[in-house]
């Protein structure tokens, strides 16, 4: 018998214009792969139906299994277990699920290329089968229980590539599937790769849906949450640990609620430098106080109520929960406090105790490994020296980054606020460098700093236009003219315990805006 090679694609488009259905060349090219028979029953199947059928047609099946059953059971077996793993393969794979020799299966392997049921992956080291068709009709013909089977085994057998092992536990595990797609994001989420982190957290909610358990889809919506936080989608991020809250609160699950509450008001910390409020919410300070108090609350959730006090100007509610972080037997957690407590000494003009604070806070990071935290203490330790009059100082620390490693041409989360802050910090220390500050501002559509920049610029008209919606009297007495930074500055002191005032108003680091 005559063994025909695969049809070019000329000669696949030229019957399918004969068949009538010259559009549809490409989805029958790609299915068939150019085999004679595959192809000419494709395109006789789709000129009878108007479109490339989704399930084989009955000839084309029927072709398929004789020429399986004419290898030998032995290579339909192989063949059968292959079509579990992929449209291509390693043989050890298909061996480990067979518990034969590597050797056995390469004999049978080499059978079923012969019988023109596989070739060589070219782009690989194993095996692809000759076309999808050939896959599509050996899996969808072998029982359902065993392939579920198989697949479950094949999840087990590559436990340790988390992505891979999910697409086969969805054959029949919703739950374990879910699981394996969080591990898989969150490998991509320490690499920075954020991206690919929904994708995979995408595949992971839904999973967990279909499993139908209340705690797995809470928390993949909120591993989902923190990373659209890192991207920078705010409203997306919300709804998902709003559903995570729900779902937390109707099912009893303390330890989700609680957390869904710390991330709701992360997530409401971080967004207010994207928007024109950039103040915090009563909603906001509402979620951060309720995450501290919740039955399950972990320690960072006092990190998060430090930080929304410390925003609003309550140094001494911040210093009280920083005090409490610093008690915490987690390291990182430590670390990151130590890091927030350094910033509020800057903040408070207490700039001796911030830089000596800050600067062990820099080596703790290091140590560590945390790199977010590290960004907060060399800028802040940048600014406390500045403070000082140590402009070497300043600098030094400022090039600290560059001497461990040039992280920040890393691909991390909140880069963009990252390339901002440093540059607000290089404006600080060199006036002209506002403009490249402004321009920054204007790409990333940040009202903040966009007025920080027109200030430093001596326009500080046009920055009080911007940030007078915002309601935010931090702002306005970095940017008015004196009058009205004067005033602002006097609503923040009214705010603030009544022994902190006097000094605030003397030597605070906004008093130099009336001056």
């Amino acid at each position: 018998m005559l063994e025909l090679g695969p049809l070019p694609a000329a000669a696949v488009a030229e019957l399918a214009r004969r068949f009538g259905v010259a559009d549809l060349v490409g989805p029958v090219l790609e299915r068939a792969r150019g085999h004679t028979l595959f192809t000419v029953e494709s395109l006789r199947a789709a000129a009878e139906g108007g479109r490339v059928p989704a399930a084989v047609p009955a000839s084309l099946r029927d072709a398929v299994q004789t020429r399986a059953r004419r290898a030998g059971p032995e290579v339909e077996a192989l063949l059968r277990v292959a079509t579990v793993v992929g449209a291509a393969f390693d043989l050890e794979v298909v061996a480990g699920l067979l518990e034969l020799p590597v050797d056995v299966c390469a004999r049978r392997a080499g059978q079923a290329m012969a019988a023109r049921l596989l070739v060589e992956d070219e782009a690989g080291a194993g095996y692809r089968f000759t076309n999808d068709l050939v896959r599509e009709v050996l899996y969808r013909t072998s029982p359902r229980p065993t392939r579920v089977t198989r697949h479950r085994r094949l999840a087990a057998m590559l436990a340790d590539r988390p992505e891979a092992a999910a697409g086969h536990a969805a054959a029949g595990d919703w739950a374990t599937a879910a699981g394996a797609w969080m591990a898989a994001a969150a490998e991509a989420a320490r690499a920075y790769a954020n991206r690919d982190a929904e994708r995979l957290l995408d595949q992971a909610v839904a999973a967990a849906t279909e499993a139908g358990d209340p705690a797995l889809e809470a928390a993949a919506r909120l591993d989902r949450g923190q990373a659209l936080v890192a991207l920078g989608d705010y409203p997306a991020a919300f709804a998902d640990q709003e559903q995570a809250l729900r779902l937390a609160t109707a099912h009893g699950l303390d330890r989700l609620e609680a957390a869904a509450l710390e991330q709701l008001g992360w997530t409401a910390y971080y967004s207010r430098d994207h928007q024109a409020a950039s103040e915090l919410t009563p909603q906001a300070r509402e979620l951060a106080e309720r995450a501290v108090a919740a039955p399950r609350a972990a320690p960072t959730a006092l990190l998060l109520a430090a930080r929304m006090r410390h925003a609003e100007g309550d140094l001494a509610g911040a210093r009280e929960a920083f005090d409490a972080v610093l008690g915490e037997p987690d390291p990182a957690t430590q670390t990151t406090g130590l890091t927030y407590l350094g910033l509020l000494l800057e903040h408070a003009d207490q700039f001796a105790e911030a830089r000596r604070v800050l600067d062990r806070s820099i080596e703790a990071c290091r140590a560590a490994g945390l790199f977010r935290p590290l960004l907060t203490s060399c800028f802040a330790a940048t600014l406390a020296c500045a403070n000082l009059g140590d402009l070497s100082g300043a600098l030094d620390r400022l090039a600290l980054l560059e001497r461990s490693g040039g992280q920040l041409d890393r691909p991390f989360g909140y880069r963009w606020r990252v390339e901002l802050r440093h540059a607000e910090l290089t404006s600080r220390l060199d006036p002209p460098a506002a403009e490249g500050l402004l321009e920054l501002a204007r790409t990333y559509g940040s009202t903040k700093y966009q007025a920080l920049a027109l200030a430093r610029l001596g326009r500080r008209p046009q920055a009080l236009a911007l940030v007078a919606a915002s309601g935010s009297d931090y702002l306005i007495a970095q940017v008015a003219p004196p009058a009205l930074a004067r005033a602002a500055i006097d609503r923040i002191a009214a705010a603030l315990p009544a022994e902190l005032r006097p000094a605030f108003l003397r030597r605070g680091h906004l008093a130099a805006a009336t001056r």
